[in-house]
């Protein structure tokens, strides 16, 4: 402790120095931060909608979630109603629903059809958009041998693209060529995570006849929200992935190799960045400090114990280095998004998750520590009798 209370001394007498080395450190992780998350808002696409309202994901094993559009038979999970009622029987659970995303097509009487996005849920099985949006009729009745409810919720880019509103019929179909299911119009999501593509929500069920993955109850993936419940999950998904929030971003980077080679890449050259102004920094303050070490080692104090200081002085810049790097990360988040909806009219293309801010913290630790290494082993070579001479 007293290593440290001496490093943090040293770091005030040079205010100037260590607040423009902290700047440098903090720009390097909030850049590494912000690129890798516009990285994977990209690819999660659709699954970025709900990502923050959800706590376990249930994933077919061998699927990449970051394509949600081509799944096949084969990466997909069946019987997800029945799974549904499974999950909801446990009390630590707060909702759940089936997501099933598919490509379609969609037009009003006046206008040339267009590719939407087409998204399956359970209405009112979980608070949280899209599941919760109003005008559903809650439950999947068409499932149950009830009447097919004709029922759509669509986000303002499927307004202005169909010349859409409220009450009005909407004709959708597997192909530009097969619009003859008509919707209506229940009403318009105007969230800013929906803003990226046109949105078109519809019953599960009704999704699924529509694209052919009824018979088998099929969807992509199911969403949950509860606490503690990620045994119990896991025993009932045996040959699925299931994974926490966390989790999920961070699967989202691994299962795509080339989104890993960035992540890789953008840390490695963080990192280096950081390393260079914290190690120069450094050697600057070990220079106009060797008197005041070799009184340190004339009065007994080791070289170790001064090593250590040193070490300490880099550890505490790349920290502080990493939390304002964080709150710059937060804040370029909200930054690249509006930029994003006033020229681009899409919304949250970069989700800055709480486990890329703990990478962040992890990147900015390594670089303190290599950074004080070489300034480190310098603090051992002064000669007292030259240095106080």
């Amino acid at each position: 402790m007293m290593y440290v209370k001496i490093a943090l001394l040293g770091l005030v007498r040079r205010k100037g120095r260590t607040f423009f080395t902290t700047l440098a450190v903090a720009i390097a992780v909030s850049m590494a931060i912000l690129l890798v998350s516009v990285g994977v808002g990209l690819k999660q696409g659709a699954a970025m909608m709900y990502d923050r309202d959800v706590d376990y994901w249930v994933i077919p094993q061998d699927s990449s979630v970051t394509d949600l559009v081509s799944n096949s038979e084969r990466t997909m999970l069946g019987d997800v109603h029945q799974s549904v009622d499974k999950i909801s029987s446990n009390p630590d659970i707060k909702g759940a629903t089936p997501i099933l995303n598919r490509l379609i097509y969609a037009s009003n009487t006046n206008r040339t059809p267009k590719a939407v996005m087409g998204v399956g849920v359970i209405p009112g099985s979980l608070d949280a958009l899209p599941a919760s949006a109003p005008g559903f009729s809650p439950g999947d009745i068409y499932f149950k041998g009830g009447e097919r409810t004709g029922e759509v919720v669509i986000n303002e880019k499927t307004a202005q693209l169909l010349g859409l509103k409220p009450g009005d019929i909407l004709q959708l179909g597997a192909s530009s060529n097969s619009l003859n299911n008509s919707f209506r119009v229940m009403g318009i999501i105007s969230a800013a995570e929906y803003s990226i593509n046109p949105v078109v929500v519809l019953h599960l069920s009704e999704l699924q006849e529509l694209t052919g993955n009824l018979k088998g109850d099929r969807a992509n993936y199911i969403i949950i929200r509860g606490n503690n419940a990620l045994p119990f999950l896991k025993g009932l998904f045996p040959n699925a992935l299931v994974l926490s929030s966390a989790e999920y971003s961070a699967y989202n980077i691994v299962s795509d190799k080339k989104m890993l080679a960035t992540a890789v890449a953008v840390s490695f050259v963080s990192i280096i960045i950081a390393v260079l102004f914290i190690t120069s920094t450094m050697i600057l303050s070990i220079n106009e400090k060797q008197k005041e070490f070799a009184v340190m080692r004339a009065m007994g104090i080791s070289r170790r114990s001064i090593m250590k200081i040193v070490l300490y002085e880099s550890i505490i810049i790349s920290m502080l280095g990493a939390v304002f790097g964080i709150l710059l990360s937060s804040l370029g988040e909200r930054v690249l998004n509006m930029a994003a909806y006033s020229f681009f009219e899409a919304g949250q293309v970069a989700v800055v998750t709480p486990s890329l801010q703990l990478a962040g913290v992890g990147l900015a630790l390594v670089a303190g520590i290599l950074s004080g290494l070489v300034p480190a082993v310098m603090t051992g070579r002064v000669d007292i009798v030259d240095a106080l001479g």
